[in-house]
């Protein structure tokens, strides 16, 4: 069976002292890791959104000169 007792004294003398303390130091480090993260996340779009870009221009290419080839077998 289990005793839950002294679950009062566990928060008030361990959960709440830890949550209070817990608070102020949690909210600087969020801070610091979302200014630090941002400008990464940023910068890994930028070059994603390039490499998709540069794929879809190569197989625009690809597919002008695959009807380019037809045209000119069309034609004789």
């Amino acid at each position: 069976p289990q005793d839950w007792s002294h679950l009062a004294v566990f928060f008030d003398e361990v959960f709440y002292p830890y949550l209070i303390g817990g608070i102020l130091p949690g909210i600087i480090s969020a801070t610091v890791a979302y200014y630090l993260s941002v400008p990464v996340l940023r910068a890994y779009q930028k070059r994603r959104k390039g490499l998709i870009k540069a794929k879809f221009e190569a197989l625009k290419r690809k597919t002008a000169a695959k009807a380019d080839a037809r045209r000119g077998t069309d034609q004789t």
